[in-house]
């Protein structure tokens, strides 16, 4: 298990987990933007508990295909299907995240579904539909004031 610029000092995540778990864990206090791939490709799941950040990390794990369990906030539940392309728990609900753990680390099939459909996903978020989106709206912004939108 790896804990990604966690945000609190490594021997506070060592001591949460205990002794019998604080071999199987590793604080890495920070990563190279362009070595998260890498980091993403050697785990199963990218648990993001986060009740106050945005997607944008989340997303980047999507893309690589992860299955994913995050928080139903800061627009997170705008990206994640529930089921389908990630697990949504409740914020600061501990047994929730728990469960959602457990139920990835014990079920191959759904982690390869979650992450298919992650990846799948995240393959619709290109810069093109992007602009094409905001031209739109721009356009109709434009005609409902009354202007031309050409």
């Amino acid at each position: 298990m790896t804990f990604a610029e966690p945000g609190v000092p490594g021997e506070e995540i060592l001591r949460f987990f205990g002794d019998q778990l604080a071999s199987r864990i590793e604080v890495r206090p920070s990563v190279a933007a362009e070595r998260m791939q890498e980091l993403y490709a050697q785990h199963d799941v990218f648990v993001f508990p986060s009740i106050v950040e945005g997607p944008d990390v989340l997303m980047e794990a999507m893309a690589g295909g992860m299955p994913v369990i995050t928080t139903e906030t800061c627009g997170k539940s705008d990206i994640i299907e529930n089921d389908f392309n990630g697990l949504l728990i409740p914020p600061a609900d501990a047994e929730a995240l728990e469960q959602a753990i457990l139920r990835l680390a014990n079920g191959e099939d759904l982690r390869r579904a979650l992450g298919t459909a992650a990846r799948e996903t995240m393959e619709r978020f290109t810069w093109e539909r992007t602009a094409k989106r905001v031209e739109w709206l721009c356009k109709r912004t434009l005609i409902a004031e009354g202007r031309p939108a050409e």
